[in-house]
């Protein structure tokens, strides 16, 4: 919700504001007030995202919450509330908020200090926050192990490679223990304790030994020297 009009004669009321999402294509915002307020326009907004696809590339990361207080002592919006802020990504909107009295709606919010003012006197008051954020590793902390989810000075991990457009710290393709930066299915050497072998730039299965598409290799059955499946 970015912003509502309204007007009441005894400046007594309450507002609040749900959205319902029933499929992709359609949803739902439903406003309610008490009294004889009367609501002249309202505006909203509202955000979709594949939590998925963003949080497996490890590059973006979404925080929201809901700040809720029933005073301006308890209504602290310092930084201490806000997990994350950035001019570029970050945005605010009251969602709801209920009042009783006869001075006018005075809610001041100050984006540089992430601090809340007024003079008005209200029961309840709640505001919830979105922001987007971008991973960045400090120098000279350089390279992020998505792994470890933490930044590194090198790849040092054999099993991880370097991936330069990222930058990041990648585990290499499965069956390799290290592998080629250039190409991560071609493997440098290979895990024994995985039951594979390293044949020209490949790892194998040992002998005795079958492929199921995982890093371990499974055991054939033991009427069996080598097989492709149990």
């Amino acid at each position: 919700m970015q912003g509502v009009n309204m007007s009441s004669a005894n400046s007594s009321f309450n507002l609040e504001i749900n959205a319902y999402v029933q499929d992709k294509n359609n949803f739902t915002v439903v406003l309610t007030t008490d009294d004889d307020t009367l609501v002249t326009a309202y505006f909203y907004c509202l955000i979709f995202y594949d939590e998925t696809a963003l949080f497996d590339s490890r590059l973006y990361y979404i925080e929201s919450d809901i700040v809720k207080g029933t005073s301006w002592v308890d209504f602290d919006l310092t930084t201490k509330n806000f997990v994350w802020k950035s001019p570029g990504s970050f945005f605010y909107g009251i969602t709801s908020f209920s009042y009783d009295s006869n001075t006018t709606v005075d809610i001041t919010f100050s984006e540089a200090s992430l601090t809340t003012t007024g003079t008005m006197l209200f029961y309840t008051l709640q505001i919830s926050y979105f922001n987007v954020r971008v991973r960045q590793c400090p120098i000279p902390y350089y390279y992020f192990s998505n792994v470890s989810m933490q930044c590194w000075d090198t790849c040092s991990d054999p099993t991880m490679y370097y991936n330069s457009s990222t930058p990041e710290c990648l585990p290499c393709f499965y069956p390799c223990y290290s592998c080629d930066p250039a190409n991560i299915s071609l493997c440098l050497s290979c895990d024994p304790s995985t039951n594979r072998l390293l044949n020209g730039m490949e790892c194998q299965c040992m002998p005795g030994y079958y492929e199921i598409g995982l890093k371990v290799c499974q055991p054939c059955p033991s009427w069996c020297v080598n097989c492709t499946r149990p």
